[in-house]
Parts: structure tokens; C-alpha cells; sequence
């Protein structure tokens, strides 16, 4: 939500900056000034969009590593108790579960 406001924000600001330069220049314009005044005008949306894709990629790389962490400790916990299906719980404990009845057998906390 913030980048997207962010966006918005840089957008305004960029046809603002183009309607100033427009403006500023009150003979007719040469094509050297509308480029320049339409460049300067998507000038700061390319970057929030820059941005936007970088903080995307960050982010995409931690919930990876998150969930790598998160499948390695399910692998412990599976290894620690065999035959048992392990399942991660909210407060931060693994509940186990029978794989031939398919009972819970308990709650156990990750191993170190």
C-alpha cells in the first residue's frame, strides 16, 4: 500500500513539474523543451517504479529464506521423531501427529 501511494505521489509530482516547465516558457515550444519537460515529468515515477521493483525482490528473497528456514526445521523435528508428522504451530512450538493413525501424539519445542 505504501509504494503504491508512493507512486501516486511521484506521478502528481511529476506532471506538476512538467506544467511548471511548461509554463515557464511562455514562447512556443521547441521540441527540445517538451522533451525535456516530459522527461523531467516521468523522472520521478521511474524511480518510485525502480524502487518498487527492488523492494519487491527484497522481499521475495526473505519470505524464501523464511520459508527455507521454516522447511529445515520441520526436517529436525521430523528426524528428532520418527514416524511422526510434524506441523508448526503459532506459538512458535511443533505439533506432532502419528503418521500411521494420524493422532496427535503432542507439542514439542524446535531442537536448538
Amino acid at each position: 500500500m505504501p509504494l503504491q501511494l508512493g507512486a501516486s505521489w511521484a506521478l502528481l509530482a511529476g506532471i506538476a513539474i512538467t506544467l511548471y516547465a511548461l509554463q515557464r516558457d511562455p514562447a512556443p515550444l521547441s521540441a527540445s523543451t517538451m522533451l525535456a519537460a516530459v522527461g523531467w515529468g516521468v523522472l520521478p515515477l521511474a524511480v518510485v517504479a525502480a524502487l518498487g521493483a527492488l523492494c519487491h525482490a527484497i522481499a521475495l528473497r526473505r519470505a524464501r529464506r523464511a520459508e527455507r528456514a521454516l522447511k529445515a526445521q520441520q526436517l529436525a523435528v521430523a528426524a528428532a521423531h520418527p514416524g511422526a508428522r510434524a506441523t508448526p504451530l503459532s506459538n512458535g512450538r511443533w505439533l506432532l501427529a502419528d503418521l500411521a493413525t494420524g493422532k496427535t501424539v503432542g507439542e514439542v519445542d524446535a531442537p536448538a
